[in-house]
């Protein structure tokens, strides 16, 4: 008899780790961060025997409030949201904490209706960044800026910029561009085509809001003929694409702030399996403060290489 209890309760434990249900949703998928982190939490979630339905809301804060209202009729068990945006999202939030749905966001902006947001500190990045720009240009120079204010956490970044710019009187901001949430590379591209008409080797460095741009930069910057030694380029990310480029050290980009999502996805389950598998509260599992920081190291050719290994 005792024997039977116990296979009993293991097949009841087996069927409890199999049974739960994730709603992940992305801002845009389009991005290499936030595909990144959807095949990471994919993969953790088949290896752990959870089911998880992925969505993109392309850009749109809209869709993705839509999204996670299907997911909260949907009775998953919890949600994930990648770089939204949680004052956007105040409807779908409120829908999900009224129906005890926890919602994760991995880089969502800061709100009570969240369970808890993991990310890297925005500002921190912003600012890491533009003084690594303006120390490289021995703080003098013209640059090309490319924004994007329609995510709190790229606005924070560029916000950060400005100020340290404020205290720059040799660095000319010669144009600020602001991307499309949608088809934001080619936008990048095409625009950092106008810029190298308009001004040529003027241009010193290029910031940019994300690694996807500063892509999209350099290849303007190499099919002009123009080379890291005539104008740079730096984003924020770390992903694998842009590292290895900086690594090479033969284009535009020389630099970007390495946002760990492998850990990000990492942390995300850990949260999972403690709040929906073992039924502990989000105040036991995360404290007070329900913010999660990532370190984000600044990565140059100097040190490049090492996070490719």
């Amino acid at each position: 008899m005792k024997k039977a209890v116990l296979i009993l309760a293991i097949v009841l434990v087996v069927s409890v780790a199999v049974s739960v249900e994730i709603g992940f949703v992305a801002a845009n998928l389009s991005a290499v961060t936030q595909a990144t982190i959807a095949e990471n939490l994919e993969a953790i979630s088949k290896d752990n025997g959870w089911t998880i339905y992925v969505s993109n809301s392309a850009g749109s804060w809209e869709t993705m409030n839509n999204l996670v209202e299907n997911y909260v009729s949907k009775k998953v068990d919890l949600i994930v949201i990648a770089m939204g945006q949680a004052s956007s999202l105040t409807s779908s939030l409120t829908a999900a904490k009224e129906a005890g749905i926890p919602v994760i966001g991995i880089d969502s902006e800061y709100s009570d209706l969240l369970t808890a947001d993991i990310l890297t500190n925005n500002w921190e990045m912003g600012a890491k960044m533009a003084t690594y720009l303006v120390d490289r240009l021995n703080h003098k120079g013209n640059i090309i800026v490319f924004k994007f204010d329609q995510f709190y956490g790229t606005r924070f970044r560029g916000k950060a910029l400005d100020v340290v710019l404020s205290e720059e009187p040799n660095i000319t901001v010669l144009e600020e561009h602001h991307l499309p949430p949608a088809g934001f590379v080619e936008d990048a591209q095409r625009t950092m085509e106008s810029y190298l008409l308009k001004y040529g080797d003027k241009i010193d460095a290029v910031w940019c809001a994300w690694d996807d741009p500063a892509y999209a930069a350099s290849l303007a910057i190499r099919a002009a003929g123009y080379t890291q030694n005539d104008m740079f380029v730096v984003g924020i990310d770390g992903n694998e694409r842009n590292i290895g480029m900086i690594a090479a050290n033969n284009t535009a980009v020389v630099a970007t702030i390495l946002q760990p999502f492998g850990d990000s996805s990492k942390i995300a389950a850990e949260l999972i399996q403690k709040i929906v598998v073992e039924g502990k509260s989000p105040e036991e599992v995360i404290g007070t403060v329900r913010v999660i920081y990532m370190d984000a190291p600044l990565i140059t050719s100097a040190n490049a290489q090492q996070y490719l290994e």
